[in-house]
């Protein structure tokens, strides 16, 4: 499958950086263009993949990848519809485009996947939220199985991608948050700072790993974690005096709003 991803913005290297990790993949067979000539060679550089000078090369590929900012999508994917094949897959994750003004944009109404991922697809640890309309994202294709490859799928309506956006593509930022502020807590008691963020940043890993592995609910870990009169409960209840719960949930308000 030859894979072209148009834009190298973070999101663009993040993809291709888990594209590059899958097994199935060969970086003879992912291509990469965007919108300065620098840039396109910098990132081909660094995963050692083939560099596009013109969106003309295109008209090879079976998996485009659309990852350009929303003003460039805006005019790219018609020049891109005039290009690529009716067999070609576009797979759009340019935030605010959807699925109604991508079949406008190309001029086509299969073939398309809208998809919101996170930074984590990088480490093949992401969530990638799909637009559950659209054929193509429900039907078990090598696109699909290609895409599960760098995270869970989840599947939802279109109006509630705002909401996953915030919660998996935002709250990256929020957890890098958290785990500073451990981090920093542990070194205001004396624990040196490389220590603290190993600490801290597993803590975190196992966590999440102890959640989904189980499937157990996060009150029941809390729960589980904290003892009668103990210490935990008592750093529970400072972070629910100083609003943590509270904060976390304004910043997914203001996040998607």
């Amino acid at each position: 499958m030859n894979i072209y991803v148009l834009g190298a913005g973070s999101m663009g290297a993040a993809l291709i950086a888990g594209l590059c990790n899958l097994e199935n993949v060969s970086r003879e067979n992912i291509y990469v263009l965007s919108g300065h000539t620098e840039s396109t060679a910098k990132i081909a550089h660094k995963y050692q993949i083939n560099p596009v000078g013109q969106l003309a090369e295109f008209s090879g590929a079976d998996l485009v990848i659309n990852a350009t900012p929303v003003d460039v999508t805006r005019t790219i994917l018609p020049k891109l519809a005039s290009i690529i094949t009716a067999e070609t897959v576009v797979v759009s994750v340019a935030y605010g485009v959807d699925v109604p003004e991508l079949k406008q944009l190309l001029g086509r109404v299969t073939g398309l996947i809208y998809m919101i991922p996170n930074i984590p697809v990088s480490v093949n640890q992401g969530v990638l939220a799909v637009d559950s309309t659209v054929d193509q994202a429900s039907e078990d294709t090598p696109v699909m199985e290609l895409l599960r490859g760098l995270g869970q799928i989840v599947r939802v309506e279109a109006d509630l991608l705002d909401v996953v956006s915030a919660g998996g593509g935002s709250a990256p930022a929020f957890a890098a948050i958290f785990v500073e502020a451990l981090a920093d807590s542990m070194v205001l008691h004396g624990l040196g700072r490389k220590v603290a963020y190993q600490v801290a940043e597993q803590m975190l890993r196992g966590t999440a790993s102890l959640l989904l592995d189980r499937q157990i609910l996060p009150a029941q870990l809390k729960d589980l974690v904290a003892s009668p009169g103990g210490s935990t409960i008592r750093g529970v209840n400072a972070l629910e005096q100083h609003g943590f719960r509270a904060a976390v949930m304004e910043a997914i308000t203001k996040t998607i709003a």
